[in-house]
C-alpha cells in the first residue's frame, strides 16, 4: 500500500504473510540446549525432542528412524515379555 501512495495510485488492500521458517528459530546450538534440557528434565517425549530440533530441515522418514535410535540406545523400545517354557 505504501508503494501505491509513493506511485500516486489509490492504495490497493494486500494480504501480507511472512514466514522465517528455519531462520525465525534459534541457532541449531540453542535448539540442542533447550531440548537437552526438556529430555533432562523428561518434559518433552522423544518424538517432539526430534520434532524440535531439526524441525522442517529433515523430513518424517528421517526424524522416525532418529526416534527409533534414540529410543533403542535409550532402552525404551518394548519387546515382548518372555513366557514359561520360551528359552
Amino acid at each position: 500500500m505504501t508503494n501505491d501512495n509513493i506511485r500516486g495510485i489509490v492504495p490497493v488492500k494486500q494480504d501480507v504473510t511472512v514466514s522465517f521458517g528455519e531462520y525465525g528459530a534459534p541457532d541449531f546450538d540453542s535448539r540442542v540446549e533447550t531440548v537437552g534440557k526438556a529430555a533432562t528434565y523428561g518434559v518433552m517425549s522423544v518424538k517432539t525432542q526430534v520434532d524440535e530440533l531439526w524441525g522442517s530441515s529433515k523430513d518424517d522418514e528421517f526424524k522416525e528412524a532418529e526416534v527409533q535410535r534414540i529410543m533403542s540406545e535409550k532402552g525404551l523400545l518394548t519387546a515382548n515379555e518372555p513366557s514359561v517354557g520360551d528359552m
